[in-house]
């Protein structure tokens, strides 16, 4: 139980900057994570919903990856590319802050 809250725990703190809030509810702080966190009942009682909750997430977070993977392959003509796919995310912050156009800088 434990570590299941140590991970929820380090989980948002590494997740709140880049993910939005609400999927951040529903991959990490979950209706259960409260529940659990909040319940004054015995902490055994509560390891098979804490498992439930982990396989839940999995499927959860594997699901969004098999998304986000066909959704950045829909991008790539057949034949066209073989190699491993690398996911390029731009700073933001470039953008807004930085003082030539993103296209012109080296």
């Amino acid at each position: 139980m434990q570590r299941y809250l140590k991970w929820v725990a380090d989980a948002e703190r590494m997740l709140r900057t880049v993910m939005r809030p609400e999927d951040l509810h529903r991959y990490v702080l979950t209706d259960r994570y409260w529940a659990t966190l909040q319940s004054p009942l015995e902490r055994k009682l509560f390891a098979p919903a804490v498992l439930d909750e982990m396989l839940h997430i999995a499927r959860e977070l594997e699901a969004a990856f098999r998304d986000l993977d066909q959704y950045l392959n829909g991008w790539l003509t057949d034949g066209e590319f073989n190699g491993p796919i690398n996911y390029v995310v731009p700073d933001t912050n470039v953008f807004m802050q930085h003082p030539q156009l993103y296209p012109d800088i080296d």
